[in-house]
């Protein structure tokens, strides 16, 4: 026969650890762990890329983030012949735009495509309320 908590009205069983072991309020069931503020590397490095910096383009100033300013200049680099700046942005191009890389697009690709844009559609034609009357 288990024994009843002092109080008469609280069973301790899963989920319900006995009322002295619980942690009081305030205190960290980890006080060593991760300290508020600590970012991953992930979101360190997107924060860094999407600083804005100014940069000159045909003779006026802009506000670019870096991450298309690097971008912007390896194109430029890839234009003027620097074979580095070339073999990275077919790189870049096969990874991300690999329609217009001319590479053939696998077929379970191309199904996500084919879900994505009925999605689409049937996300539009609620939003429109343009649904069969039977519905």
């Amino acid at each position: 026969m288990p024994k009843g908590p002092k109080d008469g009205d609280y069973e301790v069983g899963y989920g319900k650890p006995p009322k002295h072991t619980r942690f009081k309020p305030g205190q960290s069931g980890n006080p060593k762990g991760r300290p508020k503020g600590c970012q991953n590397m992930r979101t360190e490095l997107e924060n860094i890329l999407n600083q804005p910096i100014k940069a000159q383009e045909n003779g006026k100033t802009k506000t670019l983030t870096i991450r298309k300013a690097v971008l912007q200049k390896i194109a430029h680099d890839a234009l003027k012949g620097e074979r580095h700046a070339q073999e990275m942005l077919v790189k870049l191009t096969n990874r991300y735009l690999p329609d217009e890389a001319g590479i053939p697009v696998p077929p379970e690709v191309d199904r996500d495509r084919q879900n994505a844009e009925i999605i689409r559609e049937y996300t539009a034609r609620i939003l429109t309320d343009d649904l069969p009357d039977d519905c």
